[in-house]
């Protein structure tokens, strides 16, 4: 439930006042109130979570909006959405200088055979899922003495992983004035692994007086310290912006989320199970006006390295872009019509149809970049003058410079109809431009070591989903729903047998001549990874939708209404160029997810138990003729037990 500041005393408000600061100069929030059309830098935020939140990831929205809230709007893309709020007097709605929100989140999950049965060298054909590491045999190809074979005495292989992760998210909102705002995210043990840093445990190579400490001595977890025990802090600062709203336009600035549409292109993060979440650097303007909205906003994509790593900033106490050439400049340009929730709620109870749709047009141009990250400086750190030191050598910087001449340009079109209990949605995108001087290869891919000659690389990607759902009986305890969707892919995958998008090269489309290039392009469209489709296949192996098309029927009962219910998805996939994955087989995968759930709404309690499993239908196989020491030919069944808990604030 919401907590709202009472009324205080000069010298309580006042020390309200700094604390309320200090959360929010630290922080950054998905939540946004509708403060307009543009509120929270969402002007047409839809699906929280995409297809896969409720049905195949948390709950719907379970409490009424207000000034720091998730957009009203904003639906849910589960079937077992949840009822509009009926309309309720705005009077009631009184200025609170500080409100915060968030959630405590638990998951608890038992995956088995995520590699698909798939026992590679790690170097050779990959999977973001090997086997447990006490499995991989040693330099003469024999079983380690922690292998399951040696500890048991018999012929097997442990196939499953346990794991559990929790985070506490934060969002303030310092309500200034009706008008003026300051709204921030801080995240506190982001999907923290329960269990990993145990007193005794170090990363960095300075532990105690053993070289390897025994944790079963450990009295228990100490806090996560970046670069000591973890590799990330344990509070982390994710967003803070500020939002105004003058008679003409309304103005927002900062590091603020970013959602559209179905959140198939961009999506903030802010359902209940997402992991990650779209975050911009932005000035965005925003006008609206016959209940329609245009914002047009300059992003700041990428400035690249900065005087922080190539000076001592102890000595100047501020940084600053240390040049121009690299930066990725970014505009955006957003146009459609955007309903209030509760107007949206008051039409659909008197039975007339509600339609929102809108255009996204983004531009981006980039006239260098750095062809490798930056290398640090060998220890010792070189001297350039008195009481300077140069952490990341300029020179180096330089060399690592090369000319790109890139553009893009994205467009996106999005639709929403609502008519009593039918919901239907519609999305499509398309990426074109260009990306100069790539090093391309002799086996037609880039980013490998022996370069070949430099290549103009052209963007040609495209996307879409169309997804519906109708609610039946008395009270909407019935859900049916279906949803499609599809992602373009490059002729080749990786030449590595990547599946993971994060991880994968991709091999372009075209030939190579004494002559030059033909034909090269790029075509690989991926949606937003938190955009849930499913648990297994694109959730955790490929990472995200891409070269693919799914098929996803669902079907929800609510056994006591909005408290608890049980929910059955069916996912089949093809791919939409075979010869990207291992098996160069169209037929990717089934898979079947189900989910049992409770809620209690009034104290903002949700829980749930799941259960998926996948079928490799081919796509995901490794051929002895196509790889090489593949000891499996076909992928086998994976399977996936989780368990969720939320309370959320």
């Amino acid at each position: 439930m919401r907590r709202s500041a009472p009324a205080l005393s000069a010298s309580r408000l006042s020390a309200l006042g700094t604390l309320s600061c200090l959360l929010v100069c630290g922080a950054a929030t998905s939540a946004w109130a509708q403060f307009g059309p543009g509120g929270g830098m969402r002007p047409m935020g839809g699906g929280m979570g995409g297809p896969g939140q409720g049905m195949g990831g948390g709950p719907p929205s379970d409490k009424p909006e207000g000034p720091a809230e998730a957009a009203p709007g904003q639906v849910v893309g589960d079937i077992a959405i949840d009822p509009l709020p009926e309309w309720r007097d705005k009077t009631e709605r009184k200025l609170q200088p500080f409100t915060i929100n968030g959630y405590l989140r638990g998951r608890g999950f038992y995956w088995h055979n995520f590699n698909l049965g798939h026992f590679n060298d790690p170097t050779k054909l990959a999977n973001p899922f090997g086997t447990p590491y006490s499995e991989l045999p040693d330099a003469s190809g024999n079983a380690l003495d922690a292998s399951c074979a040696k500890r048991n005495g018999n012929d097997c292989r442990e196939e499953g992983i346990r794991t559990a992760d929790m985070r506490f998210r934060l969002e303030p909102t310092l309500n200034i004035s009706e008008h003026v705002r300051i709204k921030g995210q801080i995240d506190i043990f982001d999907n923290l692994i329960l269990g990993s840093t145990p007193e005794g445990f170090y990363i960095n190579g300075r532990g105690g007086a053993a070289d390897g400490y025994p944790t079963i001595f450990s009295r228990g977890q100490v806090a996560e310290e970046s670069a000591i025990n973890a590799i990330q802090s344990s509070i982390r600062a994710k967003r803070a912006w500020g939002e105004v709203k003058t008679s003409l336009v309304e103005l927002a600035f900062g590091r603020m989320p970013f959602h559209w549409g179905s959140g198939m292109l961009f999506h903030d993060g802010n359902c209940p199970d997402c992991d990650f979440g779209t975050t911009v650097d932005r000035v965005m303007v925003t006008a609206s006006g016959w209940d329609h909205f245009a914002s047009v906003s300059w992003d700041w994509a990428a400035s690249g390295p900065t005087s922080a790593i190539v000076r001592n900033q102890m000595l100047t106490g501020w940084n600053y872009n240390i040049d121009n050439v690299d930066d990725v400049m970014q505009w955006t340009l957003l146009i459609g019509r955007k309903d209030d929730e509760l107007l949206t709620a008051d039409r659909l109870k008197r039975g007339k149809v509600v339609v929102n749709y809108g255009a996204l047009i983004m531009a981006r141009t980039q006239s260098w970049d750095l062809v490798y990250n930056p290398r640090p400086q060998p220890t010792p750190l070189t001297m350039v003058g008195p009481d300077t030191q140069e952490y990341y050598p300029v020179k180096e910087l330089q060399r690592s410079l090369g000319r790109r001449d890139a553009w893009s340009l994205t467009a996106d079109i999005w639709a929403r109809l609502q008519w009593r209990k039918l919901y239907l949605e519609a999305e499509g995108a398309g990426v074109f431009g260009s990306i100069g001087e790539l090093d391309v290869y002799s086996d037609g891919g880039y980013g490998s070591d022996t370069a070949a000659r430099k290549a103009t690389l052209q963007l040609q990607q495209f996307g879409g989903l169309l997804r519906g759902h109708y609610k039946f009986l008395k009270d909407n305890a019935l859900i049916v729903g279906l949803e499609v969707g599809s992602a373009s892919g490059a002729q080749n995958g990786d030449p590595r047998g990547e599946l993971n998008w994060r991880r994968a090269r991709e091999k372009p489309d075209g030939q190579i001549n004494p002559n030059g290039l033909i034909g090269l392009t790029n075509s690989r469209f991926t949606f937003d990874p938190d955009f849930h489709v499913d648990m297994i296949l694109f959730r955790r192996i490929l990472g995200t939708v891409y070269n693919a098309t799914y098929l996803k029927p669902t079907i929800a009962y609510w056994l006591l209404p909005d408290t608890f219910g049980a929910q059955a998805d069916f996912i089949y996939s093809l791919a939409n160029r075979p010869a990207t994955f291992p098996g160069h087989n169209i037929n990717m995968g089934a898979e079947i997810n189900l989910r049992i759930m409770y809620q209690n709404k009034d104290e903002g309690f949700y829980t749930a138990i799941e259960y998926g499993v996948l079928f490799d239908l081919g796509a995901l196989s490794q051929r002895n003729d196509i790889w090489e020491n593949a000891r499996r030919t076909d992928g086998t069944t994976a399977q996936a037990f989780q368990a969720k808990i939320r309370l959320k604030f």
